[in-house]
């Protein structure tokens, strides 16, 4: 809480002399707690925050590092009854914030508040070398640069996962394991997600379904074909054909795919499960321009979860998993694995919830979309 400074100041000048009163008195000494916790604890909005730090970078007080947050500079530190160094845990990802999906964006954000809460700093690491098929010489580097108390991988591979499991390096994958790889992971259950949307088309009439996934080898896409070929397998039997995309994120390959999804013929389809948000973005609004009624030609779920679809009309059907949530997951077992716990199972699979939306509807009599025009 901000006590009463000069009554002239500014509210963002009186939040600086509040972090600033705080690093003179030793409570920050290395860098400042994440912009959630600080925002939470001093009763700010995160955009008076930020105009505050943004004063005590320009006063030197602070200078800010990719993936470590606003450092105290050492010029401002204390000399005396300096506080112990925090823990550290590194996150590994092999694109910057600026190409994540915003939920992961939040995701990370929420961890990083969590952690500190805990007693940890989390510093963030990003390249494709730790990524590439020979990331060895490059992992190496980046853990002995950066020592640190455990690991967090996001988008990770076999190849980089197989290495931080030769290492015996406390890690915890914030995704999927790939199979044959023993080591602790957090993920949504896309299997459960899928089966219940293919389920759901059937439900409502359908019988010809399909998939569109990413085209990218990660254990999700699989996972999420299984369970959507397990759903039309158990309810439609025999009379519903499901046919599987793999498409890569681009429009001119989204609008190849719709082509052929509206016209008569084997490729055609009335319902179908997206499990990209921004794939189903471009599909919803290159289908719309084509003049196909959504759901009322082609009904459409989102197998994730995104901010912008509750700007969207009609509001997409769609699974989700609060970043929240995944963060409380994967920091448990992170601090188990750090203790040197031994973990009674080593996939934890975060149930989602279903959000009906009105993009679903009962399948029409007629046969393509396109004829039926």
């Amino acid at each position: 809480m901000l006590s009463a400074p000069d009554q002239f100041s500014t509210l963002t000048q009186q939040v600086a002399n509040a972090i600033a009163s705080n690093i003179e008195r030793g409570v920050w000494t290395d860098q400042l707690p994440p912009e959630r916790y600080l925002a939470r604890s001093l009763q700010v909005s995160r955009r008076t925050l930020r105009s505050a730090i943004e004063i005590l970078r320009s006063e030197k007080v602070l200078l800010t590092m990719p993936g470590l947050g606003s450092q105290i500079t050492r010029a401002s530190r204390p000399r005396a009854g300096r506080s112990a160094r925090r823990k550290v845990v590194g996150l590994m990802m092999p694109e910057s914030f600026a190409h994540m999906k915003p939920s992961t964006m939040v995701f990370i954000d929420e961890l990083r508040t969590l952690l500190y809460t805990r007693g940890f700093q989390l510093e963030v690491h990003v390249g494709h070398r730790y990524y590439s098929n020979r990331p060895s010489s490059a992992l190496v580097e980046l853990t002995s640069k950066h020592p640190a108390d455990g690991w967090i991988l996001i988008y990770s591979n076999p190849i980089n996962q197989g290495w931080f499991k030769a290492q015996k390096i406390p890690v915890v994958i914030a995704g999927t394991a790939h199979e044959k790889i023993d080591l602790p992971d957090v993920d949504v259950d896309m299997f459960a997600a899928c089966r219940h949307a293919a389920n759901l088309f059937i439900q409502k009439g359908h019988r010809r379904l399909a998939l569109v996934v990413e085209d990218i080898d990660l254990p999700n896409e699989k996972k999420s074909e299984n369970g959507f070929l397990e759903g039309a397998r158990l309810l439609g039997k025999a009379e519903v054909t499901t046919k599987t995309w793999r498409c890569p994120v681009g429009l001119q390959r989204i609008r190849n795919l719709a082509e052929r999804l509206v016209r008569a013929g084997p490729d055609s389809a009335s319902a179908v499960l997206v499990t990209n948000a921004h794939q189903y973005l471009a599909l919803f609004s290159i289908l719309t321009r084509m003049g196909v009624k959504i759901p009322g030609d082609i009904s459409l779920i989102s197998r994730n979860d995104e901010h912008f679809f509750q700007f969207l009309e009609p509001e997409p059907a769609r699974y989700t998993c609060a970043p929240q949530t995944r963060a409380k997951a994967v920091l448990s077992a992170l601090i188990r694995t750090i203790q040197g716990e031994h973990l009674p199972k080593r996939h934890f699979w975060l149930v989602p919830d279903f959000i009906s939306g009105a993009t679903v509807a009962a399948a029409k009599d007629s046969g393509s979309v396109m004829e039926s025009k």
